[in-house]
């Protein structure tokens, strides 16, 4: 028997953003985390879901598939049906690093989507392990110029390595690079001392700062962090190039009709604007863009304007995913 598409009944209830997300209701919505759980991406993913269950009256789901930088993912969703059931948590390393990591990426993070809404842009921090011995980011600048110190990340490509491995070049660093299958695993590794240091995004290190259990030593965007008022910016000791912030956003695969774009668009802002979702994203020191900047459009020009941001940067280190 056929039934309706989900396209269909979203074009044939554009009108009213009740009648269309009782058209959503009626069919399931799968968010894809193209990481391991437990990462920041998975963390946001969740969170997002969270709010758009709640707007919906029914559970949108979570799938995580990692592997290969986001790529295995993001490749599942760019073969998806165009029907706005299922979407791709992307993110800087996904949609913009991985174009310069990969000499055969199985999609085209330009051409192979649809964007649906830029989520939040999350400030990072450099932090170490506690029995590092250095007091403040200029002790570890000095130490990381003289000694080989090991850091870690989610993997190759991962948005914690791109940091690092920028941070590293800025400092003149003799640092070495541990990648690890999840975010998670590289910080359990911090904390029991194993490596010496992470730059990963405020969404996975604030709660072990809080904690005690690893030393944020300065955050690597240009402002401070007012849930870390102490903490420097590495900017301001002495790196003006290092400006680095992760950003995840939704995407659809392409030919997804515009009106179905728009209605999930409409969804997650109100998702957004969820207080427990807003709260726990502010908590984690996300950054939530203002409208014009989160809309598809704006979304397509800013993955483009990334993609020429970090491709040259990869390529110039000679870093590759292959």
């Amino acid at each position: 028997m056929f039934k309706p598409s989900l396209v269909a009944l979203l074009v044939a209830l554009s009108a009213g953003s009740a009648a269309a997300q009782s058209a959503l209701s009626s069919k399931q919505i799968t968010i894809v985390a193209p990481f391991a759980a437990g990462g920041p991406t998975d963390t946001m993913a969740r969170l997002v879901a969270l709010g758009m269950s709640e707007k919906l009256s029914t559970r949108v789901l979570v799938e995580n598939i990692a592997g290969a930088g986001g790529t295995i993912g993001s490749t599942r969703v760019a073969k998806a049906e165009p029907d706005g059931t299922t979407l791709v948590f992307g993110n800087i390393g996904t949609h913009a690093a991985n174009a310069g990591l990969f000499k055969k990426l199985p999609y085209d993070p330009e051409h192979d989507f649809e964007p649906v809404a830029l989520i939040a842009s999350v400030p990072f921090v450099v932090a170490t392990k506690n029995q590092l011995p250095v007091a403040d980011f200029a002790g570890f600048r000095a130490v990381a110029t003289t000694t080989p110190l090991t850091y870690g990340s989610a993997g190759i490509g991962s948005a914690s390595h791109l940091a690092c491995l920028l941070l590293n070049a800025a400092m003149h660093g003799k640092a070495s690079h541990v990648p690890y299958r999840g975010v998670a695993l590289a910080m359990n590794d911090l904390i029991s001392g194993q490596i010496d240091f992470i730059c990963d995004q405020t969404v996975t290190l604030i709660p072990h700062i809080t904690g005690g259990s690893v030393r944020p030593l300065a955050v690597m965007s240009r402002t401070q962090l007012a849930q870390l008022p102490n903490l420097p910016t590495v900017a301001a000791s002495g790196l003006p190039e290092v400006d680095v912030e992760a950003w995840n956003a939704l995407f659809a695969p392409k030919g997804t009709p515009r009106p179905v774009v728009d209605q999930l668009f409409a969804l997650v802002e109100e998702a957004l604007a969820v207080p427990t979702v807003r709260s726990r994203l502010v908590e984690f020191g996300a950054v939530i863009p203002a409208r014009d900047a989160a809309q598809p459009d704006a979304l397509r020009a800013h993955v483009s304007a990334e993609i020429r941001k970090w491709v040259p940067i990869i390529r110039n280190a000679g870093v590759t995913a292959e």
